[in-house]
């Protein structure tokens, strides 16, 4: 080979080689600038959605204060408040209250006395006074317990089947003027058919025409029997006595109101009681035998009076 020919080839290869070199940089020098276009294009994208988003919420807020003040002018407050005249709290003012002594023993109450009011209508009293008597009616009398009127108000006659009422238990009692009498005798007995309740009465009913009975006095029977069968059997007394009347007989209610009332249920027996004029159940007895019955009335009036 001769020298010119190699010398020419390294020429060309030398010339070659930078050739490429210059492609190869053009080409890295387009694809920065077109990298660089790239990244600017979305730095512009993102730079508009931006400024469109805040454009949007600006308009947003904008439509709600105009939305407000369309409201409140068609709504105005009623008393707007002035805020030269607002005070504010004084710091000098807040001084602290002074607390409550605790008492260590507190008072009792003590419970109010009721007076009787001179000035109340008379409603008022007649309601007081009927709580009084309802309350009284539960009580059970006792020997030298007073005796009321209105006991034997209820009290039925057998011949009319009509309650006594006020004016006709007055004339029974022995305390209510001008029907007074020394003393009233009671022979009451709580159970049915009582054969002792009977033979006391004929024993009653004819121990009248003697001398030793007790004079100025009243006597009552208190059967627990049908009016019918009181009737018959004191029509029979009567008749055997030539028709006079001495002894009066009348009915308890059908719950034996005046029999427990004066203590005659808890002994189911005869019972004689005795109260003088001044409305004090002087004598109170059960289990009375009828034969002994005139005897017994006798002794225990003679024994009221020698200790009045």
């Amino acid at each position: 080979m001769s020298p010119l020919s190699s010398s020419t080839s390294t020429c060309l290869f030398g010339k070659g080689f930078k050739n490429k070199q210059a492609l190869l940089a053009q080409k890295l020098q387009l694809a920065k600038q077109q990298n660089k276009k790239e990244s600017d294009s979305v730095e512009e994208v993102e730079e508009e959605e931006e400024v469109s988003s805040a454009e949007e919420d600006k308009k947003e807020e904008d439509d709600a204060h105009q939305e407000f003040a369309r409201l409140l002018a068609k709504n105005p407050p009623k008393n707007p408040p002035n805020p030269t005249t607002r005070k504010e709290p004084s710091l000098y003012n807040l001084t602290p209250k002074k607390p409550k002594p605790i008492s260590i023993h507190p008072k009792q109450r003590k419970t109010p006395f009721r007076k009787t009011n001179k000035n109340q209508p008379k409603g008022g009293q007649k309601k007081q006074a009927q709580e009084e008597d309802s309350t009284d009616d539960m009580v059970v009398l006792q020997v030298g317990d007073n005796a009321r009127r209105r006991d034997f108000e209820p009290l039925m006659d057998p011949s009319t089947s009509s309650p006594l009422g006020p004016l006709r238990a007055a004339q029974l009692v022995p305390w209510v003027p001008p029907f007074l009498t020394d003393h009233l005798i009671v022979l009451a007995d709580p159970r049915r058919q009582s054969k002792d309740l009977r033979l006391a009465m004929e024993y009653l009913q004819s121990s009248q025409q003697s001398t030793n009975k007790p004079k100025n006095t009243r006597i009552a029977i208190f059967p627990n029997d049908p009016p019918k069968d009181v009737l018959a059997w004191k029509e029979r007394v009567d008749k055997d006595n030539h028709n006079k009347e001495t002894l009066h007989a009348y009915l308890d209610s059908s719950s034996l109101d005046w029999m427990t009332t004066y203590a005659c249920v808890d002994d189911w027996s005869l019972h004689l009681l005795i109260i003088d004029n001044d409305g004090i159940i002087q004598c109170h007895k059960s289990g009375i035998d009828p034969s002994d019955i005139c005897q017994l009335v006798a002794d225990s009036v003679a024994a009221i009076m020698e200790n009045q």
